[in-house]
């Protein structure tokens, strides 16, 4: 099993949790307990890969993971909803910020930069909060995400975004706009996680094992000489969640010194949060899987 280029909370996962949401937060959270189980079972070959990243990659015993399993698809679907709720009803939500300075530096510095993150927690709830940054932000999804997305908050009273998408398309008609936004010292804010099946991969150690990234994401980080920083959100529980961002780095030297440098940066940052948030992982695919 690989990815398909869309999240695990595609067009009908989304209807479900905006469904759940018109019952109240904490009804919704109630009910998710039901749906989630649910999920466990249907998806079973998921259930499977996340059980395996469990036991083999994190170290669980066989009955913590089989727990783990559920505890993920439970926080992944509260994850969703919060999202949801925060993009129509704008519920009031907490963010603890560790690194704002950091942003507020770069933008000080009027040369934009990259903010770097991966489908682990829930970065997207803290872009809405990111305004007081006062830096226009570009958030950079895959094609078939931003479509099931955008189909399913569609009518649902959402609020103006408080950030532009950019869709990857295999044209490459991204660059133009990211180039256009880097011209404008705005920020980048895009995932290095996944790739899709005509990307160019390189492969480095991740977690004891070694696993494929693109290296057309990792390249765009670094082709133009700007500030990059790694940013996570963790929902901490109820409408709380920790925010925060590194030191931001410029990466110097050849492109192949360059790529290398932030592919062991951006990797060990992945790794020392995935060891810290196991529950917040949220790639429902063979991680690990060599194309």
């Amino acid at each position: 099993m690989k990815w398909d280029g869309r999240s695990k909370g595609r067009k009908s996962g989304y209807l479900i949790f905006i469904w759940l949401l018109k019952m109240g937060l904490t009804p919704a959270y109630a009910l998710l307990i039901f749906v989630a189980f649910y999920y466990c079972i249907a998806g079973w070959k998921k259930s499977v890969v996340s059980y395996n990243f469990y036991h083999k990659r994190i170290g669980y015993s066989v009955f913590r993971s089989l727990i783990s399993v559920y505890r993920n698809y439970y926080l992944f679907g509260q994850c969703l909803i919060d999202r949801v709720a925060l993009m129509s009803a704008n519920p009031d939500f907490q963010i603890t910020f560790t690194g704002e300075n950091h942003l507020i530096d770069m933008a000080k510095a009027g040369k934009g930069g990259f903010l770097v993150g991966a489908h682990i927690g829930n970065w997207e709830i803290a872009g809405f909060f990111l305004h007081r940054i006062n830096v226009p932000i570009n958030i950079v999804v895959y094609d078939n995400e931003y479509e099931d997305i955008k189909a399913c908050l569609k009518g649902v009273g959402r609020k103006k975004s408080a950030y532009n998408v950019i869709r990857l398309k295999e044209d490459m008609s991204h660059l133009y706009k990211i180039t256009e936004a880097m011209s404008r010292n705005e920020f980048i804010c895009l995932h290095a996680d996944r790739y899709m099946d005509n990307s160019k991969l390189l492969y480095h150690t991740f977690l004891n094992e070694e696993a494929p990234f693109s290296q057309s994401i990792f390249r765009l980080c670094t082709m133009f000489d700007m500030p990059v920083t790694f940013v996570y959100a963790f929902r901490l529980k109820f409408r709380r969640y920790h925010f925060y961002a590194t030191k931001p780095k410029t990466y110097s030297g050849t492109k192949e010194k360059k790529l290398q440098d932030f592919a062991n940066d951006y990797i060990d940052e992945l790794e020392k949060n995935t060891v810290h948030h196991p529950l917040h992982w949220f790639n429902f695919f063979d991680f690990w899987k060599k194309e």
